[in-house]
């Protein structure tokens, strides 16, 4: 199932990058920045380190023909587990309790089990490159389930799926901030 929608991500976006319809991202080094919003995510690097070395360098060879776009460091890979509030300009954490946010998080990591995913193979969207994650057993969407559970069951705001419904284990390794050229 998520090599499909992989797959269909790559067929819908291609063409449309290939006729110069990007999303083009302006803001992702611009220090007034204010987008802003709560996610739950885990670092590559902290976990899977060898992994994340080996995007790190594809992504060397990928600035050799694309030079202008935005690169993940290494050490900001992640996997995002499920995004609690979206980004918005201007959010602040003075804008929510925090603790109540940090209290359903560590409940649904109680009893959780271990988390892992094969990394295979690279598609993309009109925003950017992701690198394609395929969860080994039902971790991930157990613990996705319990943190959606959780927090539309509290009164606490959120946008939980208001984009889209997270099912992927992806990573976004590049976002396009100019047109591409190559």
């Amino acid at each position: 199932m998520l090599k499909t929608i992989y797959d269909e991500m790559w067929d819908s976006s291609y063409s449309k990058i290939k006729s110069g319809q990007c999303d083009i991202d302006k803001l992702i080094s611009d220090p007034n920045d204010t987008r802003r919003g709560v996610t739950a995510l885990t670092y590559l690097q902290n976990n899977e380190s060898k992994v994340s070395r080996k995007i790190t360098e594809f992504l060397c060879e990928l600035k050799k023909v694309e030079p202008k776009q935005y690169y993940y460091p290494e050490e900001e890979l992640h996997l995002t587990i499920l995004s609690i509030i979206s980004c918005i300009p201007g959010f602040q954490l003075a804008d929510i309790d925090t603790f109540s946010y940090v209290q359903i998080f560590k409940q649904c990591m109680q009893d959780t089990e271990s988390i892992s995913i094969k990394f295979e193979g690279v598609t993309i969207s009109t925003s950017c490159i992701l690198i394609q994650g395929f969860p080994i057993g039902e971790g991930l969407n157990e613990l996705r389930n319990k943190l959606r559970n959780r927090y539309q069951e509290s009164s606490l705001h959120t946008t939980i799926d208001s984009r889209y419904r997270l099912s992927t284990a992806h990573v976004t390794a590049v976002r396009f901030t100019s047109q591409l050229i190559n």
